[in-house]
């Protein structure tokens, strides 16, 4: 389970629509607070949310809960749904939604529950939070009552909550379990829960509950008169099949299975109910439409398949509100070609003939963020999977209200750049180093290329372009970017996953067996010259350069100091442990700044080498791929969006 950090900042953000990126979205708010260990950080704004997990449809809004929190869009026009707005949570997932009297309620994996003003969807504003045990995971609320499923290390149950003062929310009744409970949903006085292998219908007001073991691992409910339907994966043949489960509950103290319809695979992720129709999402395999007429025998009406993996899907009247995660095929040359494909997206089908359901209308997000390249007033978010652009060019010279400005594919996937001036230098793996135009961030045009087979970074000094890779070290003169020339091709024996420049020598990190640092002397660049090594057992990552000493994020072992101050003899200073794994690091001043899994961002100072000491951590909802800095904000790339935060860490108040 992520933590959260004690600062939570709710926002929106100015996005304008830029080839395949959605329409434009506003700013908002900005507040912000101490992280954990007192280190003062500022939440500014983030960009290319692409992680949805639940969605509520009120009136002509879809509320939807988002790995980042809040995502509302108009669907008055099914066929083209409208950006409202967004509040970003800094409680990591927001797992599920509901929305009552001008409130939405968000599960928090944080494990608080968020309420948040939705009387202006156009400006939500986050105004209580109720602290669980553990995390939430499910949220439905009715009238004055809330229920929350919550579970983790620590503890599991449902409580149900007294909302009826939002300044004062108020315990009603706890239900421990012994084991996660997964989603709740209100019909009428009752709460139905749903977790490991059991269906609780509970009367809040009564501490006896009936509840009914379905032998699989229910996921989602949904609940028509005296039916519940349930989302029921399989516990014992995980990968061969799932179950569609109908559930009699006119008594609420001995509720009934009425039937239980196998379904192949193990991928069903949710179900909705509409009169006697029940859809059930699953995954890769599509919706699946049943008839529900006969609860004993449900009769399968029709399977709409598309190439995506579905992951909710909450039914209106006649209309469908489908969650996809992602797109697992998507084909760059079918971007290229305007085809409409996406990596993500809400996409809302016509089900009033459940025998033929028809798409209606799509709202596309972005793709992953796994690195991320900044320089003065210009981002690129980058992307290594083989999903959506390698690159969004987002102009942050405002960064409270960044703007998407354009985006780039390659045949590969983009893992690492940098800028110089109006360029960008991409390595891009499967095509080369790449050297793209940015002058017009709207237009990006390739110039040229430095011929490698899998690049996985590169940095430029000067006119000199120095690259690793999976096999080989090359330095290219990049004094005419529409034709670099090779100055070396230096074969090394492992996958080359970082370089970074010391004086006149050059610091690699081996991401493989046999995990070393090696540096080389590139006085002379067309003859670089292996000077020394330092070998460390543990999985190896970035490596960054903070006065005379290497910074290399080590994975599940924290990071590793290396002085470099005599390069053919280079030692550790020492080995830091960190709560979570490092994946990048990058350097300002006397800190270094690490993206990890958990809890998202740490920073340290190095200035000592021998005794580095953790100034701060700060949470982002995703996992952090990619970290880059200057003199006052942090740019964190954590594969569900990028983050930009204020830092303070050159005022006088951080010790």
């Amino acid at each position: 389970m992520k933590l959260i950090i004690a600062f939570l900042i709710c926002v929106g953000l100015s996005v304008s629509a830029a080839g395949w990126y959605p329409a434009a979205e506003p700013e908002q708010a900005v507040l912000s607070g101490l992280a954990e260990d007192g280190w003062e950080a500022s939440y500014c704004s983030s960009v290319l949310w692409c992680q949805t997990l639940d969605v509520v449809v009120k009136d002509t809004l879809a509320y939807i809960a988002m790995c980042n929190g809040l995502y509302v869009l108009n669907v008055v026009n099914p066929a083209q749904p409208a950006f409202v707005s967004q509040l970003y949570i800094a409680g990591g997932p927001s797992w599920d939604i509901s929305v009552e009297s001008g409130y939405a309620y968000l599960a928090g994996d944080d494990g608080k529950l968020y309420v948040v003003d939705i009387a202006n969807p156009a400006s939500p504003q986050q105004v209580a939070t109720y602290a669980a045990p553990d995390r939430i995971i499910g949220v439905d609320v009715s009238g004055s009552l809330a229920g929350i499923a919550y579970g983790g290390s620590d503890s599991s149950g449902v409580i149900v909550l007294d909302i009826s003062r939002l300044d004062s929310i108020v315990e009603v009744a706890n239900y421990p379990a012994d084991y996660n409970m997964l989603k709740v949903a209100f019909s009428g006085s009752l709460l139905y829960a749903v977790g490991c292998a059991e269906l609780w219908v509970i009367d809040p007001s009564d501490p006896e509950f009936g509840r009914v073991v379905t032998g699989n691992y229910p996921v989602d409910l949904s609940i028509q008169d005296t039916l519940v339907v349930l989302a029921d994966k399989s516990m014992i043949t995980p990968g061969w099949e799932s179950f569609l489960t109908v559930v009699n509950v006119a008594d609420r103290l001995h509720p009934q299975i009425l039937s239980s319809y196998s379904l192949p695979g193990d991928e069903l992720t949710g179900v909705d109910i509409r009169d006697t129709v029940a859809i059930a999402a699953a995954g890769t395999e599509g919706l699946y439409f049943f008839s529900v007429a006969d609860p004993t025998q449900p009769r399968m009406l029709s399977l709409y398949t598309e190439d995506a993996q579905i992951g909710r899907v909450r039914t209106v009247d006649t209309l469908a509100y489908v969650l996809v995660v992602f797109t697992p095929y998507w084909d760059k040359s079918g971007a290229d070609s305007g085809e409409n494909v996406w990596p993500g997206d809400i996409r809302i089908l016509n089900v009033a003939d459940p025998s033929a359901p028809t798409l209606v209308g799509m709202y596309p997000l972005a793709a992953p963020v796994t690195g991320l390249v900044a320089s003065d007033g210009l981002l690129a978010a980058l992307n290594d999977h083989d999903i959506g652009p390698d690159v969004v060019l987002v102009d942050d010279s405002d960064r409270h209200r960044p703007v998407i400005r354009g985006n780039y594919s390659t045949p590969g996937s983009g893992s690492a750049g940098q800028f110089v001036d109006s360029l960008l230098y991409l390595a891009a793996r499967g095509s080369g180093v790449e050297i793209i135009n940015v002058a017009d961030p709207t237009q990006p045009a390739l110039l040229g290329t430095v011929s490698m087979t899998n690049p996985n970074d590169i940095v430029v000094r000067d006119t000199l372009a120095f690259a690793v890779g999976d096999t080989e070290f090359v330095i290219s003169d990049v004094s005419d970017p529409t034709a670099p020339r090779e100055l070396a091709r230096q074969s090394i024996p492992y996958m080359g996953r970082s370089i970074a420049l010391y004086d006149n020598y050059a610091v690699i990190s081996d991401g493989n067996n046999p995990r070393n640092l090696d540096i080389y002397d590139i006085t002379d660049p067309e003859h670089p010259t292996f000077t020394g090594r330092f070998s460390n057992g543990a999985p190896l990552g970035d490596v960054a350069i903070n006065n005379t000493s290497a910074v290399w994020s080590c994975f599940t072992d924290g990071i590793a100091v290396v002085d470099l101050s005599d390069p053919a003899n280079p030692h550790a200073d020492c080995y830091f442990q960190l709560e979570g794994a490092p994946a990048d690091v990058c350097s300002i001043g006397p800190y270094a700044i690490v993206a990890c899994d958990v809890p998202g961002l740490a920073v340290v100072d190095v200035s000592n080498p021998e005794s580095p000491v953790l100034v701060g951590t700060c949470e982002t909802p995703g996992y952090a791929f990619g970290v880059a800095a200057d003199s006052e904000y942090i740019y964190v790339a954590d594969h569900r969006s990028l983050i930009i935060f204020q830092h303070h860490l050159f005022s006088s108040d951080v010790s």
